[in-house]
Parts: structure tokens; C-alpha cells; sequence
């Protein structure tokens, strides 16, 4: 293993130093060798399991332990139990614990300020992302001195650095719960600032009068207290609601309900909670959206059909855009025949439902699955089940956790020893880290570690290994083109990352390269794979890493420029291409990469402007392989409008580079060329943080219509700072279709203009811009870049290229849609000096924020970039980078930010 030292003329200079390295690792070693070994203390590698119901001293607990939360780093576990003897001074049962797996310490929850334990019993706790704070249920009365009168059980906050703690379930005003009402459930937000739980008290707010059972959410700076179990009108649900689950910023809280209502178009209980033939379902999941009152209905088709029984137990990724539950419902997917709780994973934006609760080869169990959890990242689901085959060698006929990866399909048992042993006892109960990296649960097994004396149920933490794989299908590294990975590592530790390229006659080529942690690594692939190579690329790593694949060209000899594509975390049977042009001027190109064991069959499906869908068969990639397939050539050297669906026998990677010179509205002659990664799925939203109407700019929005049917797409246009009031269109666009919108004529020139899209109906749009960039010096740098439009907005956002050196310009653009501002924190890993000190800016509400990350981070960087929401509302990010690349050819190229 090394770290490649690359020249990029007029672009980085990097180099190793070898030496250096084997200093610091023996170093490291005897480090090691040295370090103090901490009771509990975890010195993990995968496979590994530890107690985590045990005492600092290293005594594990005298009674029952029950797992609840982890961190998402996994480093803290909150569990509740009845033992005595995890802590100093534990008097009374069901405490709500949390230890530290990295120092094995364990902290008492249920304490006031000063350490005091609470008084009566306490359960049900939950963890906020970075494992400060958690929040539990207790009947104790002792907790925030003499306030707390009602002799009944509340929900509280517990902050582990300071000691204070708070009492969550309260009114607005302040008004404690009557002592004949409760309160429990706690769920808290990854940010901690909100806490949901579910109470049947009739005085917390005034529009609940009744004794049902509804779900709060309580905003612990400002006091609010807000019901969630409401239609978007604001009508409260008709029948009771439990088990609450709120995203990380708190924006969406979801839940299970028996009411009828929530999805009602007006306030009456005619539609929303039936089944087809109007019949009243007991219960089903639902996601509340906080900011705009929404409510949705989760446990339903991609077509939207209801689950046709119960739904529930539901838990949301960070983000709010994936929720797992369990259902007894067999019409959600195809080929539900068990007749048994399953367990599903709902994408929120694009409508798709996966069935969790299957083995690696998509088998269904024929037994129950329970106790789902998600991970931060939405990639990962755990859960509970006595399905026997879910994995080869379960032969225990017990209740086993597993996990299962939403993106490669990947089922395995997690409830086994290090050695791999299948558990002796039942398992329950689910907490996943992010990444899936850890599982907490707990378990009445006395053969999981070596050593478990007390013959209770204990509480343990898994390690699994994790892989998280970069797909590129296009790349060239013959005359006129240079090809680059870059790697960003935003870790606290390095990273190896195994890079395998495929080349179009099925032979491939390894690389392994390190990433150092909080830095940016780039390789040269022109140097790696030698000249004149067609080539696609599979970066895989044990560490969250992000792959970029820049590409500088001299195209045919005539047009200049430089394009950028993030990578695919999957090959997909489906992908989706907005933009598409086939007339004079134009080459556009569709690279497929088919890493899979057998060839993959095509069928390209193009919705023209022009004359509505074609269809094009006949074509294939073998296996291990990749092919490029010119689009003027399949269209028959026609001049289309196009957007294309691809759809393969076998899952593949696809993107779509184009090389034009454009001529646009005024016989410009701008040339360049732009790729994009296509979209698998298609969604009900789109955002676009970049756009501009400038003179030395052409921009223009593309929207795909794959259906059998006319969509609406509502567009809001955000301008820049004193350019005037959103500007709101509505486009309705054919079936089978694609519609070209130019910006300037909705808008208006010289405007900075973000984007926004909505329908009620799935589509796609990219936006391509054209331009004859001036940027902060004089020079004309001519090109175009094109992106893909995002469907969430985040709280966390990466970008794994970026340069700040002579001949280029990187500019970050932030788009904040909401009515409230954002603090965002922007760290830069750069390769020369790892990570730079973070920088703040507030991102005002509906305004789009354009950092030039020349001056904002310094000049003479390779870089990564990570945004992070601090408070306030999630946001979109873009970065788009305009160049003379050593000196020669001019362009630009432009990508949304990577999250997860």
C-alpha cells in the first residue's frame, strides 16, 4: 500500500514520504502495546461483540438489561435495566443507562443536575446522534426539584456533558401533564434540540380535547410544543397514535396511527386510512412534515396503495427521506405469500418499498420479523426474526438479529460470537449505527462472548464490516484526455480504498491506494492504466469515503473543456436522463458499466420533444465490461430533444457525457462538454442551488416525462439577494416526453437563480447551463456543465474534488428554501494540510449563498468539502469549478453534493 504521488500540471503536485510513514507505524505499534486496557473498552475489528451491560469496573449487570439506542458513531449504547450494580450507589430498578464502548465508562440518565438518582423507575430511552443527550421515560418526581408535581409518568432530557437535565412533556406555557395522564415514548432528534413522545394527556395543546393517545414534539430551546398526529390542514387525528421516530433536524416526526383523517384533502374523515374497499385498517405509518404540515402515508405501494393491514414500529433515517417498519400487509409488495410480519424500508422521495426482511438472494422468510431500526444513513435496516433461512447455517431455531444492506441486498446474522457461533438463547431488540457498522441488542444468550457469568439478559454491541463502493461506467485516457479519481476522507482515520478497472474486452487492473484521514487523495489513471484505454472504474472501501471522477479534454481535436461526475454507490436494472441533445453540434454518448457475472441486454427507451418515445433494442455489454453507445447513432443521425430511459437485463452503471459546441440563442460558438451520473430512480421534487441569467450565461431546465400519462411540474425560482420575489411557473408536459424550459425567459437576465420543482406526479429534470465565464479575472473560459437535479434537501452535504490553484475558480453554492435562516459549518480536507479550521456563514431564509472557496478556504488547495447544517432548516449544495486545465483548455464543470 502507498500513497500515489501524482503531478497534475497546472493543477496539484503531490508527493509521499515513505520514510515518514514506517516511522509513524512502528511508532503507532508500540503506542499500542503500551495503551492502559479499559474494562468495556472497545478495540474493535469486524466480527467482533462486546457486553455492553456491564460496569466500568467490568462486572456485568445482576439482572435484566434491554438495548434502546446507539450513537451514530457507534461509540455510546443507552439501554435500560434492572440491575443494581452498573453504576455507584444504584438503588432502584429500571435505570436508563449509557456507556461509552471507547472508555467503558457508564453514566446513570435518570439523575437530576447533580448526579442524584431519580427516585422511581425509568425505561424507554433514546440517543441523540453524537450521544450527548438522551431522553427517557420516569415516574420519578425528583428530577427537576420541586416542579414536578403530577405523580405520573413524564418524559425528560438528559444532558451527559453538563449534568441538566429537562422536563420535555410539557405545554407551551409550561403546564405539567394531570397526574391521571402519562407521557413516554422519547424520541429525540439527532441535533437534540426536539424530542416527540406519545401522551393521552387532554391539557399540552389546544387542539387536542380528547383522551386518545397523540404524539408531540417538544422543541427544547424555544419551549414549543407541537402535536404532530395532525392532517396538513391542522385536524387532529381520530384515533390514537404511537411510537414516535424524529429525523435529525427534527423536521419530520413519523409515527403509527389508527386515525382515519391524516391524509384527508379537508378537514372530514372521508379518506386517508381505509383499505380499497373503504374498510378501517387498525393501524398504519405515517410522516409528519413539521415545517409545511404535510402528512404522508408510509406503509403504501410505490403506487400508493395502503397497506391492506397493520403497519407499525417505524423508524426514520437522519435525513427523513427512509423509514423501516414492520407490516402485516401482503399487497405492498410482489410476492408476499408468508402471511407474516415483514419488514419494509420506504424512500420517501422516490416511492420505492423494498422488503428488508429477505435473504441475500431476495428469498422470503416464513416466519415473523420484528423491532426494526434504520440507520442514520437510511443504507441499513436491523431487526429481529426467527426466519431460519434468512442466512446459510441458522440452525438454532431461535429469534436472531439481522441486518440487511438496502443497496447490495446483503442479509447476514449479526446475534453470533465473534467466532461466528450461533446464539444459544433468543435476541431482541435493534439499534444500528451509521454505516451499519454496529448493532446494538439484547439477548438471554450466555455463549456470545467468552466469558457470561450472570445468566441474564444482556445488552451487546456488534461489529460488522461495512463496505461503501464507487461506480464509474465512463472513462477515456487517450489522446486529448486526462482522467482523475479523487477520494475525500472527512475521518478521523486513514483510509485504504481498492480501486478496480474495467476495461471494454472484460480484463480488469487493481489499484489500492490510502487516503490519510481528514484529507483528499487523487490518482492519475492516465498514468495507472497506461495511454489509450477506454476504461470504467470500482472504488471500494471499509471507510465512508467519497468518490469524484474529473476528466479534461481536448475533444476530437476541436472542443476543449473538462467534466465531473460523482460515482454510483449501485449498478441498477433502470436509469433515467433528463437532458439529451442530437442536432448539429452535438455528440452525446451513454457509457455503460456492467460489473455483474453475466452480459447485460439494453433497451433504450428516448422521450423526444419532438415525436414522443422510441425505443431502441438489440445492444449489450458483456460481462466485467463496459460499452459506449453514441446516442446521435442510435436516434438514426436525427436532431431530437431528448431525455432517455435505460432499462438492462442485469444491474449496470450508467452516465451520460456530452461534447458540443453550442450555439444557443445568439450563434454563440461556446464549446465544452458536460457528464452526468444518471438518476435510478425518479422522484416528486427536484432542487438546484446553482443557476444564473447573466450575460455570459445560458441556462436552461430539462424535465423527463416517462409516463403514460400528462405530469404538472411547479416550478419556484428563487432569486438572488435584491433580485425580487420567488417567481412561480406550472409546466405540464406530455406523456412519453421531454420539455425544455430557458430560464432567462421565466426570470428575467442578470438574476442568480435557484430551483425548485414539484409535482405530484414522478419525473426528472436536469439543468444544463452554457456560459462564457468571466469569474474574478480577465479571461473568457467557454463551456457548459450540466447537472442532475437533487430530490432532498440535507443536512449534510460532501463534495470529493475540489482546487483552488492557478487556472481555476471553485465557487460553493448553498440554497436555503426555507423561512427561517441556517448555520452551516464548511470544513475543507485538503491534501497538502489535512483539514482545515471550520468557517461558519448564515444561509438566509429563501436566498441562495455563493462562496468563492478560492479565497474562502485559500489558494494553491486539492480539496474536499463537507457542509453541515448547525441549526435551522436543511439546505441544497452545489459546486461548480471553471478552469484554463495547465494551461490550455478552458471550461467547466459542475455536481451536486454528495449525502447520505
Amino acid at each position: 500500500m502507498r500513497i500515489l504521488s501524482v503531478d497534475r500540471s497546472g493543477y496539484a503536485n503531490r508527493s509521499g514520504h515513505a520514510g515518514n510513514v514506517l516511522v509513524f507505524l512502528l511508532c503507532f505499534f508500540l503506542l499500542f502495546l503500551l495503551m492502559p486496557f479499559t474494562p468495556g473498552a472497545a478495540y474493535a475489528s469486524p466480527g467482533d461483540i462486546a457486553l455492553v451491560s456491564i460496569s466500568q469496573t467490568g462486572v456485568p449487570g445482576n439482572s435484566a438489561c434491554f438495548c434502546n439506542a446507539i450513537s451514530a458513531d457507534g461509540r455510546y449504547v443507552a439501554f435500560y435495566s434492572d440491575a443494581l450494580n452498573l453504576v455507584p450507589g444504584g438503588t432502584s430498578a429500571a435505570q436508563v443507562l449509557r456507556k461509552d464502548m471507547q472508555t467503558g465508562e457508564v453514566l446513570l440518565c435518570n439523575a437530576d443536575a447533580s448526579g442524584v438518582e431519580g427516585n422511581n423507575g425509568s425505561n424507554l430511552g433514546d440517543i441523540n446522534l453524537d450521544g450527548r443527550y438522551v431522553a427517557f421515560q420516569t415516574t420519578s418526581s425528583n428530577l427537576i426539584g420541586a416542579a414536578d408535581t403530577n405523580g405520573s409518568t413524564d418524559v425528560y432530557r438528559k444532558d451527559l456533558a453538563t449534568g441538566a437535565v429537562a422536563r420535555c412533556s410539557t405545554s407551551t406555557s409550561g403546564a405539567e401533564i394531570p397526574g391521571s395522564a402519562y407521557a413516554r415514548e422519547a424520541a429525540i432528534s439527532g441535533n437534540a434540540r426536539y424530542v416527540a413522545f406519545q401522551s393521552n394527556a387532554t391539557n399540552l395543546h389546544p387542539g387536542d380535547s380528547d383522551t386518545n393517545a397523540d404524539i408531540y414534539r417538544k422543541d427544547m430551546v424555544t419551549g414549543q410544543l407541537d402535536l404532530c398526529d395532525t392532517s396538513a390542514l391542522g385536524t387532529k387525528g381520530n384515533d390514537s397514535a404511537g411510537r414516535p421516530d424524529v429525523s435529525e433536524d427534527g423536521r419530520y416526526v413519523v409515527f403509527e396511527s389508527g386515525a382515519t383523517n391524516l391524509m384527508a384533502a379537508s378537514g372530514a374523515s372521508s379518506t386517508g386510512n381505509t383499505n380499497v374497499s373503504g374498510t378501517a385498517i387498525p393501524y398504519q405509518v405515517f410522516r409528519k412534515d413539521m415545517q409545511s404540515g404535510e402528512s404522508v402515508c408510509v406503509s403504501t405501494t410505490p403506487a400508493g396503495q395502503q397497506g391492506n393491514a397493520t403497519s407499525e414500529s417505524a423508524s426514520i433515517s437522519a435525513d427523513g427521506r427512509y423509514v423501516v417498519f414492520q407490516s402485516l400487509a401482503d399487497n405492498l409488495v410482489p410476492g408476499d405469500t408468508n402471511g407474516a410480519l415483514d419488514i419494509f424500508r420506504k424512500d420517501l422521495v422516490t416511492g420505492e418499498l423494498m422488503r428488508c426482511s429477505t435473504s441475500s438472494s431476495g428469498a422470503q422468510g416464513e416466519s415473523i420479523s420484528t423491532e426494526p431500526s434504520i440507520s442514520p444513513d437510511g443504507r441499513f435496516a436491523a431487526f429481529a426474526s426467527t426466519f431460519k433461512n434468512m442466512v446459510p447455517g441458522d440452525t438454532n431455531n431461535l429469534t436472531d438479529i439481522f441486518r440487511k444492506d438496502c443497496l447490495s441486498g446483503e442479509t447476514v446474522r449479526v446475534s453470533t460470537s465473534a467466532s461466528g457461533e450461533q446464539s444459544n438463547n433468543t435476541s431482541n431488540g435493534t439499534a444500528i449505527s451509521s454505516g451499519g457498522k454496529y448493532v446494538a441488542f439484547d439477548s438471554a444468550a450466555t455463549n456470545l462472548i467468552p466469558v457470561d457469568g450472570n445468566s441474564q439478559w444482556d445488552v451487546f454491541r456488534k461489529e460488522l464490516s461495512t463496505s461503501y463502493t464507487w461506480y464509474f461506467a465512463e472513462g477515456y485516457t487517450g489522446a486529448g484526455f486526462q482522467e482523475y479519481l479523487c477520494l475525500g476522507n472527512p475521518n478521523a482515520e486513514t483510509a485504504t480504498a481498492d480501486i478496480t478497472y474495467l476495461f471494454p474486452d472484460g480484463s480488469t487492473q487493481p489499484q489500492k491506494i490510502e487516503v490519510p484521514a481528514n484529507s483528499r487523495a487523487t490518482v492519475n489513471v492516465n498514468l495507472v492504466v497506461g495511454p489509450d484505454k477506454p476504461v470504467s472504474a470500482k472504488v471500494e472501501s471499509a471507510s465512508n469515503i467519497v468518490a469524484e471522477r474529473p476528466m479534461y479534454f481536448n475533444y476530437d481535436g476541436k472542443w476543449t473543456g473538462g467534466h465531473d461526475a460523482l460515482g454510483a454507490n449501485a449498478p441498477s436494472k433502470n436509469w433515467f436522463f433528463a437532458e439529451g441533445y442530437t442536432g448539429a453540434g452535438f455528440d452525446e454518448w451513454v457509457c455503460v458499466l456492467n460489473p455483474g457475472d453475466s452480459a447485460a441486454d439494453l433497451t433504450f427507451t428516448f422521450q423526444t420533444q419532438e415525436e414522443g418515445e422510441k425505443q431502441v433494442t438489440g445492444f449489450n455489454v458483456a460481462a466485467h465490461s463496459r460499452g459506449s453507445f453514441k446516442v446521435n447513432e442510435l436516434l438514426e443521425g436525427k436532431s431530437y430533444q431528448t431525455s432517455l430511459k435505460l432499462s438492462s437485463t442485469q444491474p449496470v452503471v450508467a452516465e451520460r457525457p456530452m461534447y458540443f459546441d453550442y450555439t444557443g440563442t445568439g450563434n454563440l460558438h461556446w464549446e465544452g462538454g458536460s457528464c452526468v451520473m444518471g438518476a435510478t430512480a425518479l422522484a416528486r421534487q427536484y432542487f438546484f442551488a446553482e443557476g444564473t441569467t447573466r450575460t455570459e450565461f445560458e441556462e436552461w431546465i430539462t424535465i423527463q416525462n416517462p409516463n403514460p400519462a400528462p405530469i404538472t411540474v411547479n416550478a419556484t425560482y428563487q432569486l438572488g439577494p435584491g433580485q425580487g420575489s420567488p417567481v412561480d411557473k406550472s409546466y405540464t408536459i406530455d406523456a412519453g416526453r421531454r420539455f425544455t424550459v430557458l430560464v432567462p425567459g421565466e426570470v428575467g437576465t442578470a438574476k442568480d437563480v435557484s430551483v425548485s420543482l414539484r409535482s405530484g406526479s414522478y419525473f426528472l429534470a436536469e439543468r444544463p447551463m452554457y456560459f462564457d465565464y468571466q469569474g474574478m479575472g480577465a479571461h473568457n473560459w467557454q463551456g457548459g456543465h450540466c447537472v442532475m437535479g437533487v430530490p432532498i434537501q440535507a443536512a449534510t452535504w460532501f463534495f470529493a474534488e475540489g482546487y483552488t490553484g492557478s487556472g481555476f475558480e471553485e465557487w460553493l453554492c448553498i440554497q436555503n428554501t426555507a423561512d427561517t435562516d441556517a448555520e452551516v459549518e464548511i470544513t475543507y480536507y485538503t491534501q497538502e494540510a489535512g483539514a482545515l479550521a471550520p468557517k461558519k456563514e448564515t444561509i438566509p431564509a429563501r436566498t441562495r449563498v455563493t462562496l468563492p472557496v478560492n479565497m474562502h478556504a485559500g489558494p494553491d488547495y486539492s480539496l474536499s468539502t463537507q457542509v453541515k447544517v448547525l441549526s435551522g432548516p436543511s439546505v441544497v449544495a452545489e459546486r461548480p469549478m471553471y478552469f484554463l486545465y495547465n494551461g490550455v483548455w478552458d471550461g467547466g464543470h459542475d455536481v451536486a453534493g454528495y449525502t447520505q
